[in-house]
């Protein structure tokens, strides 16, 4: 039970997770040009009021400068890069499921690796990246559709953390397997 109470929203985290969706899943498709503001202060707000330590926000540095640096081909982009993914991990392993009994969160963070893996794998231009990250995005949705559905109370959050994460795992799979999203999304916009 104390592993989950870690694992809840504040009201904060919610709204930045919300300000992103917006951003990612309604205006990128639809090709309008406030997307990226609303990623950034969707992903700011949720950063700033989280509680990851800061092993956390050193790993994310290292992996945005070796994001940075991957785009514009400097060297040691791959390292940053795959040192930052890598720090990040280890550090929510070490902050949250070291000590975790309970098997769905566990299984949540292997398919959160496995997704990153796919995202590290397509940038890096090896086969087989999209495939990895589509297994990731699966892996998500079912997992926390099946601890969703075996929690005795739900409340509101939980019905909106879930819908997040069918949209997010429906977008990512929908734009790696270059199905076409945009029109989903205005379909049901309309």
């Amino acid at each position: 039970m104390q592993a989950q109470e870690k694992f809840k929203l504040n009201f904060h985290q919610s709204m930045g997770l919300m300000l992103y969706s917006i951003g990612a899943y309604v205006l990128n498709p639809l090709n309008l040009s406030a997307d990226n503001i609303f990623m950034l202060i969707g992903a700011l707000v949720f950063m700033l009021s989280s509680n990851f330590g800061w092993m956390f926000f050193v790993s994310l540095a290292v992996l945005l400068i070796g994001y940075v640096f991957k785009i514009m081909h400097w060297p040691f982009g791959n390292l940053l890069f795959a040192s930052g993914l890598l720090l990040a991990h280890i550090s929510i392993y070490l902050k949250y499921i070291h000590k975790c009994k309970n098997l769905v969160l566990i299984i949540l963070f292997i398919a959160m690796c496995i997704l990153d893996l796919g995202f590290y794998l397509k940038i890096s231009h090896v086969k087989f990246g999209s495939e990895v990250m589509v297994l990731g995005f699966v892996l998500i949705a079912i997992n926390y559709s099946f601890r969703f559905y075996s929690k005795k109370h739900k409340e509101f959050e939980d019905y909106s953390k879930l819908g997040l994460v069918i949209v997010w795992s429906l977008a990512g799979c929908f734009t790696l397997l270059h199905l076409l999203w945009s029109f989903v999304i205005s379909c049901v916009l309309q």
